[in-house]
């Protein structure tokens, strides 16, 4: 608990996340695209029961990230591998957060996405209140960075749920609009955010780029797994299919780490 407090009572002199640039979108999209793949990967691989896979996927993801989160929060200042490894395991126990939740309470999905969204809000409120600010530019202190990443779990809850309603068959609650359809109606949506906020020349701090943020954050999430879901089941194929997106994912994700720790250590 000494501990905890020690965080919540941190002050840094300078900003806990990265750089909000196109290298951070960049690898923000494909960790959620690897993270979805390899939930689904290994829910299959370690059981034909699919409860057992679940319960093993969510044991060691949980472990992992609480690691690496515990890990980010105990260094002085932004470092890249911590940051974005606890990202990328927070992909892996986000889905199953989200898939469990509404498997095991049986909530429609529509109904379940304003559940986390309203979740998002209050997070942000409360992060608001506790650390006077929700800009991504202002992670200065213990308490923001503890406010910043609950709301950055709940995005990711969230985001994955929305992708599945707008995805997922009427049959299974969901709008229809299948995986490929869908991500790329987000892709589109994500793309016009951040051309609004390079093109519109939107300063920092303010409260549409504060917005314009969040959202495109949100949406990286669905739309990385709409990918990973469509070209690991429908393209390819079960379990062999989520396999080759696996090693495709981290064919793109390992360049773009690397990349952001040469940045960091320019």
């Amino acid at each position: 608990m000494n501990k905890i407090k020690q965080l919540w009572q941190a002050n840094y002199r300078s900003s806990k996340v990265p750089q909000i640039a196109i290298l951070f979108w960049m690898t923000k999209l494909i960790s959620t695209g690897l993270g979805e793949s390899i939930s689904d990967f290994s829910v299959k691989a370690i059981s034909s029961n699919q409860i057992i896979g679940a319960l093993f996927t969510m044991i060691w993801s949980a472990i992992l990230f609480f690691c690496f989160l515990w890990l980010q929060l105990a260094t002085k200042k932004y470092k890249p591998a911590p940051y974005w490894l606890t990202v990328a395991l927070l992909a892996v126990f986000g889905t199953f957060i989200s898939d469990a939740v509404r498997i095991v309470l049986g909530i429609p999905l529509l109904v379940m996405t304003i559940f986390w969204f309203v979740l998002m809000l209050l997070s942000l409120v409360l992060m608001k209140k506790v650390a006077g600010s929700i800009s991504i530019h202002q992670i200065y202190s213990g308490k923001a960075e503890l406010m910043y990443w609950i709301s950055v779990s709940l995005s990711f809850i969230m985001g994955t749920t929305l992708g599945d309603y707008l995805g997922d068959s009427p049959s299974l609650g969901g709008l229809g609009l299948g995986n490929l359809t869908s991500g790329m109606i987000l892709l589109i949506i994500f793309l016009a955010v951040l051309a609004f906020r390079h093109f519109g020349r939107v300063k920092d701090d303010t409260l549409i780029e504060v917005i314009s943020f969040w959202i495109a954050y949100i949406l990286t999430r669905p739309i990385g797994a709409s990918f990973a879901d469509y070209f690991g089941r429908s393209v390819f194929g079960g379990i062999t299919g989520v396999s080759i997106m696996i090693i495709v994912w981290l064919i793109l994700f390992i360049p773009l780490f690397m990349t952001n720790i040469r940045k960091f250590n320019k």
